[in-house]
């Protein structure tokens, strides 16, 4: 999306004084920001769930071929 150096934020390859844009401007680079941080938050709790789950897989298939006795039995 953008690069910041000082005051100046990089659009498109394009070269914008952050002081002079437009409060809906500004606003838009800030929910754009923001969303950027969602993103990778997303992706973040993603790559868990994915070890996760192949790690359930694998305690299952473990338990499948080397089953332990049920309590009680």
């Amino acid at each position: 999306m953008s690069e910041e150096t000082n005051n100046i934020i990089t659009i498109d390859d394009k070269e914008y004084n952050y002081e002079e844009l437009t409060n809906e401007a500004k606003y838009c680079i800030a929910q754009l920001r923001d969303l950027k941080g969602q993103i990778e938050a997303a992706k973040a709790k993603l790559d868990q769930l994915n070890v996760a789950h192949n790690g359930f897989g694998s305690m299952l298939a473990s338990e499948l071929t080397n089953p332990k006795e049920t309590e009680g039995a």
